[in-house]
């Protein structure tokens, strides 16, 4: 005789398992299921609890809901007081005096420009410069 699996056992303990005689000719399957049909009693038991918690739960419960979601006022008072930053840090940062600034070219820049415009309004190709420099003497 094969005993039965757990999962059998819980078909049996909520009635999705129609025949039950093997529980009555096994002892150990038999114990099992009374086993876990005390555990079953157990989870499914009403909790102990007094009227009294109950009734503080309740009006707890009730005491919340009286009370707004959002503390407006806070939100309010915070929001000024980041705008306020914000207008203070804009207004520093545009009142304040340009920084003094270098010059945009140095004298080796010019002469740099100076030399690629020379370069670039020559009138002859490049590939004939070195051809050039050969019959210059």
């Amino acid at each position: 005789m094969t005993h039965w699996t757990d999962e059998q056992i819980t078909h049996w303990l909520y009635g999705l398992e129609p025949e039950a005689a093997h529980l009555d000719g096994c002892p150990d399957c038999r114990q099992r299921a009374e086993s876990a049909s005390a555990r079953k009693s157990a989870a499914t038991a009403a909790p102990d609890v007094s009227w009294e918690f109950l009734a503080e739960q309740r009006r707890s419960i009730n005491k919340r809901l009286e009370r707004p979601l959002y503390d407006w006022a806070r939100i309010r008072n915070f929001a000024s007081v980041v705008m306020l930053l914000l207008v203070a840090v804009l207004s520093f940062n545009l009142l304040r005096p340009p920084a003094a600034t270098s010059p945009l070219a140095t004298p080796a820049d010019e002469r740099l420009f100076s030399d690629l415009v020379a370069i670039d309004q020559s009138t002859v190709p490049r590939a004939v410069k070195p051809i050039q420099n050969l019959f210059e003497e």
